[in-house]
């Protein structure tokens, strides 16, 4: 891709799901990965990680579109209060900005 290329995106293909050491620090940072990849010592905690980043990533996708209430259930199934607090702040100012 030409924007992973000249250094503007950073993907995240999905074998970095089960080594986050493949992972930039700074989307670890943004992901808040730090913690999850100590919970990592067993199969299970593995497995429990990885399905909160999906939530957690889907939910970015879902706040990118604007699909605020989809995104709030993302963000909680993630178990992210801060990215909740976050995108229900956002729900709110878009419905004001209709009125």
């Amino acid at each position: 891709m030409y924007w992973e290329a000249v250094h503007v995106v950073d993907v995240i293909r999905p074998n970095h799901l089960s080594d986050f050491s493949l992972i930039p620090d700074h989307i670890k940072t943004t992901l808040n990965l730090d913690m999850a990849n100590q919970i990592c010592s067993s199969s299970e905690g593995k497995d429990l990680v990885e399905l909160q980043l999906k939530w957690r990533l889907q939910g970015f996708k879902l706040f990118k579109v604007k699909f605020y209430s989809a995104a709030i259930q993302c963000f909680r199934n993630s178990g992210d209060p801060q990215l909740v607090k976050r995108c229900e702040a956002y729900e709110q100012a878009d419905e004001a900005v209709g009125l």
